[in-house]
């Protein structure tokens, strides 16, 4: 009998060292695949950022710039985010002295809410419209540590798909691994031996941990929960496990996985308890900052302007954002893991699209990255789309940002219509100008023609008998009348009268003769004379002459100038 209780001593000893071997080596196999997913997570939501088609850009609450993405980058090329820069001056160009009053980010670090605002934006090359999208981001007490801006270039919506290449540069590294405490219960769930380890930990002394003594360490919040499933596990003789936060010495506190096991004796009733304590507090931060960091890029990934979608490399849709969704009119539920980004392709597109894809799969580089192609809705309308496709690192998922161009597709072709339009009617216009011109020419041909031959006329049958009607008559009032006759016939055919009545259209026939004889050097007295006039009314011709050519306020000599006209 001594032998066989030493033999069964001997085998409880190595069942709970193996016991604790194997708790040992749990909670390092799942740090490791927490810090796995983690890195996978990061890489995800990282590649998707840096390939999505608008600008991305993190804001402090002293509107200080943290982190820029690629299009923001190509957009202010010379902003450095590692000497944390004041957005608006930095964004600006002049720099503003002070925050944009439509700046969208200033009121989310305010008040945690989502904004968005359409900007002027001063630049170099003029002003750009940016349309903004501010949301929060909140540490694990929900106060906001910064915000997130979403910046989509509207200026020119056909390079609007360029954007989103977001940039996020967090990497977090939680490797290290927590020691264990290891402790023993009796049969009824009472700790009976001295815990050093637990005791150096929480400073309770030997006899406050014995019996439920250990349980006024834990957090109040979480003492009653860990006894009842204390509880549980003693009236089940199943295993026990639990995270619990336990204070520290210093009256900190820890998160711990609490884990146990029954050892059973021959009859199967319980003769001890034999269990571990596992600090994973590291583990429970790297929880958080996965799902922190989850929930930031998620964030982006649905707020995101532009319709995006990540493909697999068998052409199936692993995930789709709300854009997507409302842009093609599906449910993610719908879309995710059941259908291939070709069956929503026309037809006329696929071939050219699949030869990119398939171009991409053995040279990311050699395939381009942007263009157009049309796809059909659930509703079975054509949509015109520019795509924005890259490639995540390290992957053979694809990302596709879309951009609906089919508004502008369809003014660009009502443009083109009207274009031909214009162009077929300005032909039209052209050759009935063409027309008018050759009759214009025609008639001034014949208009210089009749003058010509009326001019002609005159001279032979007009001016002759004036002459010899002047030969006949003595009276001298008769003689000087058929002198004005003859002078105004003079004038009228005179080649300084036509020149000048064509330069100068307001002068009257009376003022074109008066200017024909001081030009020929007549005196006022003389004119007068001549045309039966007084020298007052010729003097007022005069001045009219003056007015009508410009010369009021000049001292030229109206002879003068009246002769340079002829040269």
């Amino acid at each position: 009998m001594p032998q066989r209780k030493k033999d069964e001593r001997r085998r409880a000893g190595s069942k709970a060292q193996s016991g604790r071997v194997s708790s040992a080596a749990e909670p390092r196999g799942a740090m490791n695949r927490l810090m796995l997913e983690l890195k996978q997570a990061e890489e995800k939501y990282r590649n998707i950022i840096e390939n999505i088609g608008v600008g991305v850009a993190m804001i402090d609450p002293q509107m200080r710039i943290l982190t820029l993405n690629r299009q923001m980058r190509e957009w202010f090329p010379d902003v450095d985010p590692a000497v944390k820069p004041l957005c608006y001056k930095s964004f600006n160009d002049p720099p503003a002295r002070d925050v944009c009053p439509y700046c969208p980010t200033i009121r989310t670090l305010r008040d945690g809410q989502v904004h968005e605002a359409v900007t002027d934006t001063p630049m170099k090359g003029g002003v750009r419209n940016f349309r903004i999208i501010a949301t929060p981001v909140t540490d694990a007490g929900g106060r906001v540590v910064a915000a997130i801006e979403m910046v989509e270039d509207i200026t020119e919506r056909q390079r609007a798909a360029k954007a989103l290449r977001a940039s996020e540069q967090r990497h977090r590294s939680y490797i290290e691994l927590t020691g264990q405490l290891g402790w023993t219960a009796n049969a009824a769930g009472e700790v009976v031996e001295d815990l050093p380890a637990w005791r150096a930990f929480t400073g309770q002394g030997e006899e406050e941990i014995k019996g439920a003594g250990w349980a006024n360490a834990l957090h109040p919040d979480d003492r009653e929960r860990a006894l009842e499933a204390w509880r549980k596990a003693l009236a089940t003789k199943s295993a026990y496990e639990l995270e619990c936060r336990v204070r520290r010495r210093d009256g900190v506190y820890r998160h711990w996985l609490a884990r146990a096991v029954p050892l059973l004796d021959e009859d199967g009733g319980i003769r001890e308890w034999l269990g571990t304590l596992t600090d994973i507090t590291d583990m429970k931060r790297v929880e958080e900052e996965l799902k922190k960091s989850e929930d930031m890029y998620r964030t982006i990934f649905e707020t995101t302007p532009a319709a995006t979608m990540i493909v697999e490399e068998d052409t199936t849709i692993s995930m789709v954002n709300r854009e997507f969704a409302v842009q093609t009119g599906y449910d993610a539920k719908e879309i995710e893991g059941k259908k291939s980004w070709t069956e929503f392709i026309l037809k006329e597109d696929l071939g050219r699209l699949m030869a990119y894809y398939r171009l991409r799969q053995l040279d990311p580089e050699a395939a381009p990255r942007n263009y157009e192609f049309r796809y059909t809705d659930s509703k079975g309308r054509i949509r015109d789309v520019y795509a924005t496709v890259s490639r995540m690192p390290g992957t053979k998922k694809t990302v596709l940002s879309l951009l609906d161009i089919t508004d502008r597709k369809r003014n660009e072709e009502s443009l083109r219509t009207i274009a031909e339009e214009l162009k077929s009617k300005t032909h039209a216009v052209e050759e009935m100008n063409a027309a008018l011109r050759v009759l214009l020419k025609q008639r001034e041909e014949d208009k210089i023609d009749l003058e010509k031959r009326i001019l002609a006329s005159m001279k032979e049958l007009v001016i002759p008998h004036l002459r010899e009607l002047k030969k006949c008559l003595t009276g001298q009032k008769e003689l000087t009348r058929l002198q004005i006759l003859e002078s105004n016939l003079q004038g009228i055919m005179s080649p300084f009268a036509q020149k000048l009545s064509l330069q100068f259209l307001n002068l009257t026939q009376k003022e074109i003769q008066v200017a024909n004889l001081i030009k020929e050097g007549k005196t006022t007295k003389e004119i007068a004379r001549f045309m039966d006039l007084s020298k007052f009314a010729i003097d007022t011709h005069r001045a009219r002459l003056r007015s009508k050519l410009g010369l009021t306020r000049k001292k030229a000599n109206l002879r003068t100038y009246l002769s340079s006209i002829m040269e």
